[in-house]
């Protein structure tokens, strides 16, 4: 009897550390969810937004955001010179047209 008592005991203590572990593990992913957030909104320095304790985590976080404004920059300059490209295209298509639609109306 006492083994049963002492084994749903440990079988409680068990359920109960998992569970805790569980919801602490949550508490700290919505943590850190709500950091990256922060700061990947804000133009605030990761000192600022992370504590020490996840300094793997902002390293990581202040590399991707770098990556991603060097991307966006890449793809701004990109529209610009596709938008260059469709004007002087339009330009170059105009000018002989011009000419072309001058001579038929002389003739």
């Amino acid at each position: 009897m006492l083994c049963v008592i002492v084994v749903l005991g440990v079988i409680i203590v068990l359920v109960i550390s998992r569970l805790h572990a569980r919801k602490k593990v949550s508490r700290t992913v919505t943590e850190i969810s709500e950091m990256i957030h922060s700061y990947m909104m804000n133009d605030t320095d990761v000192t600022d937004i992370f504590s020490k304790e996840y300094a793997e985590v902002s390293t990581q976080i202040v590399e991707i955001k770098s990556t991603m404004q060097r991307h966006e920059q890449l793809l701004k300059e990109e529209a610009v010179r596709k938008n260059d490209l469709i004007v002087y295209l339009a330009h170059d298509l105009k000018t002989p047209l011009t000419s072309i639609i001058g001579y038929l109306s002389l003739l």
